[in-house]
């Protein structure tokens, strides 16, 4: 697997010195062995044929015989020690390229590959240090930031175009953010500084200050692209001594943030675990809700003041569950589009109504229209004028009877593009 995850070069390189140094030194001694074998065994035979053959004077022979000795020697020394020293550079070749990937597995392992920030893993083995570091007359936050918007821009614009977003998030975050503070990616749009602060006005300065660090625009692709981040802020020692909890309230106080309208800071207190513990539990129960037949659609009259008679309707979705009672939907319709279970609830909300209409017609009432809410999670599937187009067809309404009414969450999710 992590093979798999490194460059291709590296890859190769890496794979072919696992597979070939199982006994380096062994295949090194018996190659270098056998050549010596070969070298000796041919110089002996063939320079004592020589000397035979060329010098008949007994006395000179052995004058010979013992300065061939001497250049065998030497030889044989100056043969060896080329092949030792090239079978030794080639280990020294073979372990740089294994340094150098254990540098490369490193880098994926504790940095981001988009923003080259430290990455999440990073931060969870830096935290404890990090919290029990001395620090005199300075306290420790965690500030939680997430970029406002992001998958709208992603889902209209392109992933992309969203990678590209990021890296300049992170470029004007890395430009703030200065020693002895530190920065990490935690992965998608969410950011995470570890700083230092005397007093907490300081510490919510220093958030505003990076409010502040978007409001100028990103050109992207001849784009200007208004982006903004919500801050969530969690103290150490106040709100915990425990990392992962810590993370976990800053996480926290940033979701508040976005609920009082994103763009801006929001430091933890324990008042806000019981929205989010709501939250979990509308979640877990909404999943089944339009299985189990919970859900239903009321249909509001909407009366003509001129002829004080029922002009249209607008749909209306209620859900009614047997632990948590009647769920308001401004509670549960925000964590349907969270999950994105909105559009099998707003495709049966559809039919529904449209099925609605049809009884109405066929009662004698065929001037009448209805009215159904979209939300922006709808609008954003790719087979979404599909899906209507097909359920005016299954259930026979004529189109111009069907109104889609945008939601209120369309005009907070936008972003200016100029």
């Amino acid at each position: 697997t992590i093979l798999s995850s490194m460059p291709k070069q590296t890859n190769r390189q890496l794979k072919f010195i696992l597979l070939t140094e199982r006994k380096p030194i062994s295949v090194i001694a018996v190659r270098t062995s056998l050549i010596y074998l070969v070298f000796g065994t041919l110089w002996v035979l063939f320079s004592d044929m020589a000397v035979q053959a060329l010098v008949s004077d007994i006395r000179l022979q052995n004058i010979i015989s013992i300065a061939k000795g001497f250049a065998y020697v030497f030889l044989s020394a100056a043969l060896i020690f080329f092949l030792i020293s090239t079978a030794f550079r080639k280990l020294s070749d073979s372990e740089q390229i294994i340094k150098e990937g254990k540098n490369d597995l490193k880098a994926m392992a504790y940095y981001d590959h988009l923003t080259g920030l430290s990455n999440r893993r990073k931060l969870i083995e830096r935290f404890p240090d990090y919290l029990n570091e001395a620090a005199k007359d300075t306290a420790k936050a965690i500030l939680f930031i997430d970029v406002d918007n992001i998958k709208l821009i992603n889902d209209t614009m392109g992933h992309v175009f969203g990678d590209e977003l990021i890296v300049r998030i992170a470029e004007r975050l890395h430009s703030f953010v200065s020693l002895p503070d530190e920065l990490y990616r935690l992965g998608g749009d969410e950011f995470v500084v570890l700083a230092r602060f005397g007093e907490i006005p300081q510490i919510t300065a220093k958030c505003d200050q990076i409010l502040r660090l978007f409001d100028s625009p990103f050109a992207i692709d001849k784009n200007l692209i208004h982006s903004t981040v919500s801050v969530g802020i969690a103290l150490y020692p106040i709100h915990s001594g425990d990392p992962n909890e810590l993370l976990k309230y800053a996480d926290i106080a940033m979701y508040q943030a976005k609920q009082n309208g994103k763009n801006r800071v929001c430091l933890f207190n324990a008042d806000m675990m019981s929205p989010i513990d709501e939250r979990m539990r509308i979640g877990e129960r909404l999943h089944d809700a339009l299985l189990n037949l919970e859900l239903e659609v009321f249909f509001q009259p909407q009366i003509c003041v001129a002829t004080r008679k029922i002009a249209s309707y607008e749909a209306l979705i209620r859900w009614n569950n047997p632990t948590l009672g009647n769920v308001p939907p401004d509670k549960f319709i925000a964590v349907a589009e969270e999950t994105h279970l909105i559009v099998p609830i707003g495709e049966w909300v559809l039919e529904q109504a449209c099925r609605f209409l049809v009884r109405m017609h066929g009662l004698g009432y065929g001037e009448l229209s209805i009215s159904v809410n979209v939300s922006i999670i709808q609008l954003l599937q790719e087979n979404f004028t599909a899906t209507v187009l097909r359920i005016l067809a299954e259930t026979g309404l004529k189109p111009k009877f069907l109104e889609l009414e945008i939601t209120e969450s369309v005009m907070m999710e936008s972003y200016t593009l100029i």
